[in-house]
């Protein structure tokens, strides 16, 4: 009976791979989005729980009676098979990741001389890296730039990406026809309003 089980599974593991790589949901039968359904939520584990075992255990937990071990074990293995085994983590959140780390371990009472020599030598490496001029903290915000363009009583917006996409010369077209000085008069007339 185990190895009946373990082919059905193989089966509707492969339906769920020919779903995710092709996006044809014709296959797809209520038991196979219910798989679907739990590998998506293996995928949101992972993210959060990358070691195996302990994204395995998190699955099991999920469900009430609990999914067995070897079930749980085949959803982890499948979803970092699709979508890989480790989740890509940004070197910004890296960074502030092991700064903060680094941090704690110096300002706490309870490390010893050395380790709090050894941390403070790593920190002193990195900050001479760091460029020497102040950095702006709003260029860590996230800004987003459109360009709205009035046609009569209608308008549209050209967002970053669009306008990425096109020619050089293009774009130095809608720039030039953007660059409008303003004189003196025209600036105190602006702020009046």
């Amino acid at each position: 009976m185990h190895k009946k089980l373990d082919s059905v599974l193989d089966t509707n593991f492969e339906v769920l791979r020919e779903y995710i790589n092709t996006g044809k949901s014709e296959a797809l039968n209520e038991e196979t989005k219910h798989m679907l359904e739990i590998c998506q939520q293996c995928y949101a584990l992972l993210r959060d729980f990358p070691q195996r075992n302990i994204c395995i255990r998190k699955l099991q937990a999920k469900y009430e009676p609990p999914m067995p071990y070897t079930t749980a074990a085949r959803y982890v293995d499948f979803a970092r098979q699709t979508w890989g085994d480790y989740i890509d983590c940004k070197r910004e959140f890296l960074e502030t990741f092991f700064l903060e780390r680094l941090m704690k371990e110096i300002t706490d009472p309870r490390v010893s001389d050395s380790v709090r020599a050894k941390n403070l030598s790593t920190m002193q490496k990195y900050l001479e890296r760091q460029p020497a001029d102040h950095i702006d903290p709003k260029v860590m915000e996230s800004n987003t730039v459109n360009i709205q363009i009035n046609l009569g009583n209608k308008s549209f917006y050209l967002d970053q990406k669009v306008l990425a996409s096109l020619p050089q010369a293009v774009r130095q077209q809608i720039l030039d026809a953007i660059d409008d000085n303003i004189d003196d008069d025209g600036a105190v007339a602006l702020l009046n309003n």
